[in-house]
């Protein structure tokens, strides 16, 4: 357990990112803006994780739903928060509504610190991710590597401004990956696992780490058997507490994806051939990638494990529809890669006015009304920015080339990750 060890350390952040060389001023502009963008904007969403996590708080309900293990972090946090007295039980509005629950969060007068309050684990997790990274390269490549992840639009978008918990799971492929990179190939494996748990899309990586990185066939049952192990229990512990079987069908995790609505956005984009023969393009790809990994040279290392990651995400941003926020994903390879390709810190800027564009086609939540605590009184009258772009005739031509400038991007960086090796080099992950 000495790679974990290291994530929890009892120095504060400051001295850890003096101890790989960072300058402590680069800390100061990014906190502030860490704390600005928590204070001012949130989605909706952020908003239903926290009431499902207070019904179990302030009314001992059992949480039905998916990515069980998140909820678990929200209700942990908001019970100390409740504990503290620093969150009111009014927030928290009776019977949920959508529309109107965030409203309420949105008018308080003291909404900006009731939001930086709930960001706190996102905040937490996401430096710890950094301390991960920076654990993980060659001193050398702590300091640029460091100021990317420090001011990444893309970061500062999905997890502090958005509020959403992408950081999470973020930090624990950065652990699956550094026990990969120390030698440890089952605690990384459990990292990636509880990555899963959190967030369905690393069950992506899953079938790529169980055929790549074991030296054998005993090894490979045991790491299938670290990953039945913890979704079992998970889907027990739901099946006890649901109040129905209709309940936990439509909450049990993986097993959800067979009733949620998000399943389709796998199967968005397809090439249509004759009557209902068509080809997903998203499912083509992620065969073809698990087809060549079988002619992949075995045991992987950290690099290998690396680069599979980072084709599987940037082709999954490249050729489905999916929620803005989702986009941090892509960001732990996208930091690795950084090491060895310059160009990244550019194109990382490109993708993040693309993804500004790609936003609009969403409702107002996504964009304008995400800034609602501004001015809680007049942002019902903010216009859409995809109004204001249909008046010049330019609103589905620009969010479809600004998508596609964002595929291209995504696609060219996986090209180059072909001979890309950011970590430092080990013959195995068994030395």
């Amino acid at each position: 357990m000495e790679q974990f060890r290291l994530v929890v350390t009892q120095h504060d952040m400051v001295s850890a990112m003096k101890s790989f060389g960072i300058p402590r001023w680069w800390l100061v502009p990014a906190g502030a803006l860490r704390l600005l963008l928590m204070g001012i904007g949130f989605h909706g969403d952020l908003y239903s994780i926290y009431w499902r996590a207070h019904e179990a708080v302030y009314h001992g309900k059992a949480i039905e739903h998916n990515q069980f293990l998140a909820h678990i972090v929200h209700v942990v946090w908001l019970w100390l928060l409740r504990l503290a007295h620093l969150i009111p039980e009014s927030l928290w509005i009776q019977p949920f509504d959508y529309e109107t629950g965030w409203r309420a969060l949105a008018g308080h007068p003291h909404a900006w610190v009731f939001l930086i309050l709930l960001k706190v684990p996102y905040l937490f997790a996401e430096l710890a991710a950094l301390y991960v990274l920076l654990l993980m390269v060659a001193p050398d490549s702590r300091k640029s590597l460091a100021l990317y992840w420090l001011f990444n639009p893309l970061i500062l978008y999905g997890v502090h401004l958005y509020g959403r918990y992408e950081s999470f799971p973020v930090l624990l492929i950065l652990l699956c990956i550094l026990a990969l990179s120390r030698g440890r190939p089952m605690l990384g494996l459990i990292a990636l696992v509880f990555a899963t748990l959190l967030r369905f899309y690393a069950v992506l990586l899953v079938p790529l780490y169980l055929w790549l990185v074991p030296s054998g066939k005993r090894e490979r049952l045991s790491l299938c058997a670290m990953v039945v192990i913890p979704l079992a229990a998970v889907l027990v512990l739901q099946f006890l507490q649901a109040s129905s079987w209709a309940a936990f069908r439509d909450s049990a995790e993986l097993l959800s994806l067979l009733t949620m609505p998000h399943r389709k956005f796998l199967f968005a984009a397809y090439v249509p051939l004759l009557q209902a023969d068509v080809i997903y393009l998203f499912p083509l790809g992620v065969a073809l990638l698990y087809l060549t990994s079988i002619d992949a040279s075995r045991p992987a290392g950290a690099n290998d494990m690396w680069r599979w990651g980072a084709w599987l995400m940037y082709w999954f941003f490249a050729s489905t529809y999916f929620h803005p926020q989702w986009i941090v994903w892509a960001v732990p390879f996208l930091a690795l890669q950084r090491v060895s390709r310059n160009r990244v810190v550019p194109l990382t800027w490109l993708m993040a006015v693309c993804v500004m564009f790609y936003t609009f086609q969403f409702d107002r939540e996504a964009s304008v009304l995400l800034f609602s605590v501004l001015s809680p009184s007049r942002f019902d009258s903010w216009p859409h920015p995809m109004e204001l772009l249909d008046r010049l005739k330019l609103g589905g031509v620009l969010v479809g080339a600004f998508r596609t400038v964002l595929t291209a991007c995504l696609l060219h960086l996986a090209w180059l990750a072909r001979h890309d090796e950011p970590l430092p080099k080990r013959s195995s992950i068994h030395d």
